[in-house]
């Protein structure tokens, strides 16, 4: 059995991954060439959260 209940949970543990490892380049460093391709691909992390319906990580205005 998956530690999952739901695939839309695995959905959200993916893009969590992905947070993490976006995380971990910016600690890294990140060269000029580098970083608009690394804040798109930030972009496109919250967007799947959106068209997934999450909330978690929405900030209130």
């Amino acid at each position: 059995m998956s530690q999952y209940p739901t695939e839309w949970h695995l959905d959200e543990a993916a893009l969590d991954w992905l947070d993490r490892l976006l995380d971990q380049k910016y600690r890294d460093g990140l060269s000029s060439t580098d970083l608009s391709a690394h804040a798109r691909a930030r972009e496109m992390v919250d967007l799947w959260r959106a068209q997934m319906g999450s909330r978690r990580h929405q900030v209130d205005p």
